[in-house]
């Protein structure tokens, strides 16, 4: 708690200084400006203002070129992953490298840009580069791209592109000036987890540790089950439907009323929801102990919050409010201890939930 304190104590101080300075720089602009129009007159006062702060600009753009530069020890997708999985990706961590541009990529900071990313890429084989805060790209921007695409692919190493929303104005305009090879590549992703999961993929794929789940998992493994008698678990699956979708299909939709909890028993789904009108993925979910969902509307006959859909072709069983409600009427036991681990199970994900929170307000 200290050092989180120091910390905010820090950033506040240092986003304090940050304030004062660009305060006393725009203050001397003004001043220099006025003083021109008083001297020299509005048109040379005009002109000198313009160019200066056009450096004032080129400066500042070339000053801090990426706003993060993490590792997969530092970063990682909302992908529920295997121990041993999340130990392999753990000790591979340089090879995953993720940086967040920060301000424009343009003709007077691309070969800024390139020095610092050859400086930060060394060792690693998975490049993500974030445009979450890069407004601007224009045409010098997506040749840089380009080059460093193809200067990666020769050494058999990957440019993955993120948060560039579909339909998305500098998306757009990357595919109009020559990045079209990038979007047939699947290089590009409106949002840097989905860039992490595929890098993360990728290298536990050729570590031949990435999980297939063609095989149905069975009810009695899911870690709900854990420590359950047979005869009371049979008496759960009894009760529920089994439901198959094509990859692609919506299983969940949010706003909607459905009342259920779902185990995924083969297959793979993604939970999404919207925040700014950007699509935003919460978490993965593969078949294994721990893949359920739609445990809180269960609970509280709320709405869902989410949608939920299919990664690949996936089963689910699932256990509707009727069938649960009729569980707790027949064996209240049951019931109660089925309530209880979802309430478990609910409090972790709301935690899981509080760290992509902060994690966005980073």
């Amino acid at each position: 708690a200290r050092r989180r304190a120091r910390s905010s104590l820090a950033s506040g101080t240092s986003s304090s200084a940050a304030k004062r300075s660009d305060a006393l720089i725009n203050l001397a602009v003004v001043v220099l400006v006025a003083g021109l129009v008083v001297g020299e007159g509005v048109l040379a006062a005009l002109g000198v203002g313009l160019a200066v702060i056009f450096f004032i600009f080129l400066y500042r753009s070339n000053a801090t070129v990426f706003r993060r530069v993490m590792h997969a020890d530092q970063i990682s997708s909302r992908t529920a992953r295997s121990v041993a999985a999340v130990q392999a990706l753990l000790g591979q961590a340089q090879r995953i490298v993720v940086l967040e541009l920060n301000g424009p990529l343009f003709f007077g900071n691309t070969e800024v840009v390139q020095q610092r990313l050859d400086e930060h890429m060394r060792g690693a084989q998975w490049v993500v580069l974030g445009f979450r805060y890069c407004p601007v790209i224009d045409t010098s921007g997506v040749m840089l791209l380009k080059r460093l695409d193809a200067t990666l692919g020769k050494s058999g190493r990957r440019l993955l592109l993120c948060d560039l929303p579909l339909h998305g104005q500098r998306r757009e305009y990357l595919q109009n000036v020559g990045g079209e090879q990038l979007e047939r590549d699947g290089l590009i992703f409106a949002d840097m987890d989905s860039a992490l999961r595929c890098a993360e993929d990728e290298l536990l794929g050729g570590l031949g540790l990435l999980e297939q789940h063609d095989a149905e998992w069975p009810l009695a493994h899911f870690a709900m089950f854990r420590d359950m008698h047979a005869e009371a678990i049979a008496r759960v699956a009894a009760v529920l439907e089994r439901q198959s979708f094509a990859a692609g299909a919506c299983i969940i939709r949010s706003g909607t009323e459905d009342h259920a909890l779902y185990f995924l028993v083969r297959g793979s789904v993604s939970i999404s929801t919207c925040t700014a009108g950007r699509p935003l993925r919460l978490a993965s979910y593969s078949a294994g102990a721990d893949a359920l969902f739609g445990e809180m509307a269960l609970l509280t006959r709320g709405t869902r919050s989410a949608h939920v859909h299919a990664d690949t072709a996936v089963t689910v069983m699932r256990l509707t409010l009727p069938a649960f409600e009729r569980l707790c009427s027949d064996a209240p036991a049951l019931a109660v201890q089925l309530m209880l681990r979802m309430s478990g199970e609910l409090s972790s994900r709301l935690l899981r939930m509080t760290h992509i929170v902060r994690e966005l307000e980073s």
